[in-house]
């Protein structure tokens, strides 16, 4: 094998891929990503909380209140945080975030 090839490969690979991450990262898109996957677990636990509640499974209202609290507690406070995240990015790439000139 001629090693001096898959560098050159591989040097390819890396160039392409490194392309690809300044495009996703000027145009903002990881972020915007982030964002439309933290609704889409926000809802499909919304919607598995629904399900679980009005499922018959021979639980009591407090054991199934406690299920769906411990579960989404725990997607809101990861939901609170993508948002947070959001935000703050977008305040970074703003002049609102600066405070106005002097004059």
């Amino acid at each position: 094998m001629d090693v001096q090839k898959i560098n050159s490969f591989w040097d390819i690979v890396i160039a392409s891929l490194s392309g690809l991450w300044r495009i996703l990262d000027e145009s903002k898109a990881v972020r915007r990503i982030l964002l439309i996957w933290g609704f889409w677990i926000q809802a499909e636990a919304l919607t598995w909380a629904y399900g679980y509640a009005s499922a018959s499974n021979g639980a009591s209202a407090g054991e199934k209140a406690a299920v769906i609290g411990a579960i989404l507690g725990v997607v809101s406070v990861f939901f609170g945080a993508v948002v947070k995240f959001y935000n703050e990015s977008r305040m970074q790439d703003t002049s609102i975030s600066q405070p106005p000139p002097q004059p």
